[in-house]
């Protein structure tokens, strides 16, 4: 009886070992937000802890995935953004360091509920992993949260070329345009119902806001 615990005691702390070696920083996260918001998403940093130095090469699977049809679900690893990915990804973690993941959802003024799961594995010994999951819930716009915030609208959305900007109250504004990593692309002073270029921007997804810290912001997808 003895040795059996002492066998089942091995083999927990083999277990909690083997998974420590990498670790996600957030494992589960459920949320709520406005649809207006356009998206919503999750990080969580992947610890590379492996006793192995050569143990550096990690791949990334989207699993578990539940969500309307109208939605978009966006992976990015590093600054390598895949949105709707339906095949595995590999990315390189040295020992010790770490990369941040991000997991999340665009709704398009569509309501609904939605989950998925990011697994990840060391390519060398796949009984190395981790995971983590988010939960997501948009809902419908109050009118409370529209008063008094100028909103805009940018179109055409897919954009190849040139996107034009009206402001609600037919003003000038400065727009900010960032990539789905949060980095600055682009700042432009505008007059509403004037465009501008997008030619030099790569493919991908960006952010749409307007200077000035309001949270009124909209979802670009670039050709």
């Amino acid at each position: 009886m003895n040795k059996i615990i002492s066998l089942l005691l091995a083999f927990i702390a083999i277990s909690n070992y083997v998974a420590a070696q990498i670790s996600f920083s957030v494992k589960d996260s459920a949320d709520w937000a406005l649809n207006s918001d356009f998206d919503y998403n999750l990080s969580s940093y992947l610890q590379n802890d492996a006793t192995d130095n050569t143990d550096t090469l990690f791949e990334w699977n989207l699993t578990g995935l539940d969500k309307p049809s109208e939605w978009d679900v966006t992976v990015c690893s590093g600054e390598l953004c895949i949105v709707n990915p339906t095949t595995p990804y590999r990315v390189t973690i040295p020992k010790g360091d770490k990369m941040n993941f991000k997991l999340g959802f665009s709704f398009y003024n569509t309501t609904g509920d939605a989950s998925a799961w990011i697994v990840t594995h060391s390519v060398k010994n796949p009984s190395i992993r981790d995971s983590f999951r988010l939960k997501m819930r948009a809902g419908t716009l109050s009118l409370e949260r529209v008063n008094n915030k100028i909103t805009f609208d940018a179109y055409p959305n897919p954009v190849v070329d040139k996107m034009t900007v009206s402001f609600s109250d037919g003003g000038t504004r400065t727009i900010l345009i960032y990539d789905i990593l949060g980095s600055l692309k682009k700042s432009e002073h505008m007059v509403s119902g004037s465009s501008i270029s997008l030619a030099d921007l790569p493919k991908g997804i960006y952010v749409i806001k307007l200077e000035g810290g309001q949270s009124f912001s909209k979802l670009l997808h670039k050709l």
